[in-house]
Protein backbone atom coordinates (compact mmCIF):
# COMPACT_ATOMS: atom_id res chain seq x y z
CA UNK A 1 0.00 0.00 0.00
CA UNK A 2 1.84 3.09 -0.98
CA UNK A 3 1.18 6.39 1.09
CA UNK A 4 1.00 9.68 -0.32
CA UNK A 5 2.83 11.65 2.42
CA UNK A 6 6.56 11.16 3.67
CA UNK A 7 8.05 12.62 6.74
CA UNK A 8 10.41 14.33 4.63
CA UNK A 9 7.72 16.63 3.49
CA UNK A 10 6.65 19.94 4.99
CA UNK A 11 3.52 20.35 6.69
CA UNK A 12 1.94 22.33 3.48
CA UNK A 13 3.27 19.77 0.70
CA UNK A 14 1.42 17.19 3.05
CA UNK A 15 -1.31 19.04 2.93
CA UNK A 16 -1.46 19.42 -0.93
CA UNK A 17 -0.77 15.68 -1.43
CA UNK A 18 -4.19 14.80 1.02
CA UNK A 19 -6.37 17.49 0.10
CA UNK A 20 -5.87 16.47 -3.61
CA UNK A 21 -6.37 20.05 -5.02
CA UNK A 22 -9.37 20.68 -3.38
CA UNK A 23 -9.84 23.82 -1.46
CA UNK A 24 -12.19 22.49 1.12
CA UNK A 25 -10.26 19.52 1.45
CA UNK A 26 -7.07 21.97 2.19
CA UNK A 27 -9.35 24.16 4.51
CA UNK A 28 -10.50 21.38 6.70
CA UNK A 29 -6.51 20.03 6.82
CA UNK A 30 -5.95 23.81 8.02
CA UNK A 31 -8.69 23.92 10.38
CA UNK A 32 -8.01 20.83 11.73
CA UNK A 33 -4.21 21.77 12.02
CA UNK A 34 -4.88 24.87 14.12
CA UNK A 35 -7.28 22.76 16.27
CA UNK A 36 -4.39 20.15 17.07
CA UNK A 37 -1.03 21.83 17.12
CA UNK A 38 1.86 21.33 14.67
CA UNK A 39 3.08 17.69 16.32
CA UNK A 40 0.22 16.13 16.97
CA UNK A 41 -1.49 17.17 12.90
CA UNK A 42 1.61 15.86 11.33
CA UNK A 43 0.89 12.51 13.28
CA UNK A 44 -2.73 13.09 11.86
CA UNK A 45 -1.85 13.58 8.31
CA UNK A 46 0.01 10.17 8.31
CA UNK A 47 -3.14 8.75 9.84
CA UNK A 48 -5.75 9.81 7.34
CA UNK A 49 -2.91 8.64 4.59
CA UNK A 50 -3.04 5.31 6.16
CA UNK A 51 -6.88 5.13 5.95
CA UNK A 52 -6.89 6.19 2.57
CA UNK A 53 -9.10 9.48 3.14
CA UNK A 54 -8.24 12.02 0.71
CA UNK A 55 -9.84 15.10 -1.27
CA UNK A 56 -13.14 15.77 -1.50
CA UNK A 57 -13.92 12.87 0.77
CA UNK A 58 -12.56 15.01 3.67
CA UNK A 59 -14.63 17.81 3.14
CA UNK A 60 -17.51 15.42 2.78
CA UNK A 61 -16.92 13.69 6.19
CA UNK A 62 -15.99 17.26 8.05
CA UNK A 63 -19.72 18.08 6.36
CA UNK A 64 -21.51 15.12 7.56
CA UNK A 65 -19.90 15.55 11.01
CA UNK A 66 -21.48 19.16 11.00
CA UNK A 67 -18.45 21.40 10.08
CA UNK A 68 -17.11 20.29 14.12
CA UNK A 69 -13.21 19.69 13.82
CA UNK A 70 -13.46 17.60 17.30
CA UNK A 71 -15.84 15.55 15.81
CA UNK A 72 -14.03 15.09 12.17
CA UNK A 73 -10.95 14.48 14.18
CA UNK A 74 -12.52 11.74 16.51
CA UNK A 75 -14.59 10.15 13.31
CA UNK A 76 -11.03 9.91 11.26
CA UNK A 77 -8.81 8.32 14.31
CA UNK A 78 -11.61 6.15 15.58
CA UNK A 79 -14.62 5.23 13.28
CA UNK A 80 -13.16 5.47 10.14
CA UNK A 81 -12.36 2.49 7.86
CA UNK A 82 -9.72 2.24 5.32
CA UNK A 83 -11.16 3.62 2.42
CA UNK A 84 -9.64 1.11 0.43
CA UNK A 85 -10.25 -2.26 2.31
CA UNK A 86 -12.83 -1.54 4.48
CA UNK A 87 -10.91 -2.60 7.30
CA UNK A 88 -11.04 -0.72 10.86
CA UNK A 89 -8.78 0.43 12.72
CA UNK A 90 -7.96 2.77 16.07
CA UNK A 91 -5.72 5.22 15.92
CA UNK A 92 -4.94 8.07 18.04
CA UNK A 93 -5.76 9.20 21.60
CA UNK A 94 -8.79 6.59 21.78
CA UNK A 95 -7.32 3.46 21.30
CA UNK A 96 -6.67 2.78 25.07
CA UNK A 97 -10.48 2.92 25.48
CA UNK A 98 -11.03 0.80 22.26
CA UNK A 99 -8.16 -1.42 21.26
CA UNK A 100 -8.83 -4.45 20.70
CA UNK A 101 -12.00 -4.82 23.34
CA UNK A 102 -13.69 -7.42 21.31
CA UNK A 103 -17.36 -6.03 22.32
CA UNK A 104 -16.62 -2.91 20.91
CA UNK A 105 -14.10 -3.97 17.96
CA UNK A 106 -17.80 -5.79 17.31
CA UNK A 107 -20.05 -3.07 17.56
CA UNK A 108 -17.90 -1.00 14.74
CA UNK A 109 -17.86 -4.17 11.66
CA UNK A 110 -19.98 -2.66 9.73
CA UNK A 111 -17.24 -0.94 7.19
CA UNK A 112 -16.82 -1.86 3.65
CA UNK A 113 -14.81 -0.21 1.08
CA UNK A 114 -15.46 3.55 0.55
CA UNK A 115 -17.51 3.89 3.64
CA UNK A 116 -16.42 6.81 6.17
CA UNK A 117 -17.16 5.16 9.29
CA UNK A 118 -17.64 1.63 10.79
CA UNK A 119 -20.75 2.84 12.85
CA UNK A 120 -24.31 1.82 11.78
CA UNK A 121 -25.02 5.38 12.91
CA UNK A 122 -23.67 7.77 11.31
CA UNK A 123 -22.46 11.36 12.75
CA UNK A 124 -25.47 13.45 11.45
CA UNK A 125 -27.84 11.27 13.59
CA UNK A 126 -29.30 14.11 16.01
CA UNK A 127 -29.23 11.38 19.01
CA UNK A 128 -25.67 10.56 18.35
CA UNK A 129 -22.96 11.63 20.51
CA UNK A 130 -19.32 10.66 20.73
CA UNK A 131 -17.11 9.09 21.34
CA UNK A 132 -19.23 5.84 21.83
CA UNK A 133 -17.48 3.75 23.79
Amino acid sequence: MEVRITPEMSPAEARRALSEGQENALLVLVTCQAHMGNADFALFMFQLDLKRLYGLRIWELYELCDKDVERFIYHALTELPNQETGEWSVTGEYISFIGDNPERKAARQFGKPGSFWALENPPTRRDYEYPIL
